[in-house]
């Protein structure tokens, strides 16, 4: 059985979804809710806890199955988290940022905006806004150049 987490509390009713999927099949134990407000954690919602994590997802972030998002993350509006990506703590993730699969972000590092690491990736150092990365270690393989 895999294990789930929720991010966010506040609509829980997806713990109704989620019974309704393991009704046909159970494939799904829920673990509980991955909360940033510190009111909630601790709480017990529809039987399941909410838990902490600190981490601060923007809008529009698209996170593949089976990426991981480490404590204390930050990640920034319109970013893409390819399958299997692995982001270490306090890592940032600027706007419009891309991450392909199975790319990995070491802790405490940036990836700046509109930047793009490549599959399988292991990033070491911060990735300067609009510059692709690949490689392990991470290495610059193209600059964008926009128009003033």
């Amino acid at each position: 059985m895999k294990k789930l987490i929720i991010y966010g509390a506040s609509f829980p009713d997806v713990i109704k979804l989620v019974d309704a999927i393991n009704r046909k099949e159970p494939p799904w134990k829920i673990q509980g809710y991955l909360d940033d407000n510190k009111e909630l954690q601790g709480d017990i919602i529809m039987g399941y806890p909410v838990l902490g994590g600190n981490a601060k997802i923007g809008d529009f972030v698209f996170a593949r199955l089976r990426s991981l998002i480490s404590h204390d993350v930050t990640i920034e509006d319109y970013v893409f988290i390819g399958s299997g990506a692995n982001i270490g703590s306090n890592a940032v993730l600027k706007h419009g940022c891309y991450l392909g699969t199975g790319s990995i972000i070491m802790r405490k590092m940036i990836v700046g905006s509109s930047a793009i690491v490549g599959a399988g990736a292991v990033v070491t150092k911060d990735v300067p806004p609009n510059v692709t990365v690949a490689g392990v270690p991470a290495r610059e393989m193209k600059r964008e150049r926009y128009p003033a």
